[in-house]
């Protein structure tokens, strides 16, 4: 089990990518996962996608040295595909 911190919101994912919020009681269903992520460079162009299998299992740059988000996970939102943009978020 993995887990989000997004913002100042924490949110736990499972090994088939199913994100549950414990804050208010929502359990993982299946209806949102984590699909990948994918790297910016710091001109905002992707450099690198990861799958889900990677972001689960290895250590990924999450921010630019300068502090602003460097990777960004991509979720599935009841069908819907999503990059997070923002607030700041890691995976850890």
């Amino acid at each position: 089990m993995k887990t989000i911190r997004y913002g100042n919101e924490f949110m736990l994912v499972d090994e088939r990518g199913y994100i549950s919020r414990p804050e208010i009681n929502m359990p993982a269903s299946g209806q949102w996962k984590i699909i990948g992520a994918i790297e910016f460079n710091n001109l905002g162009n992707p450099v690198r996608e990861y799958t889900l299998s990677q972001v689960l299992t290895e250590k990924i740059c999450w921010k630019h040295k300068n502090g602003k988000q460097k990777t960004h996970i991509i979720d599935l939102d009841h069908g819907t595909q999503r990059i997070w943009m923002n607030p700041p978020h890691n995976l850890s």
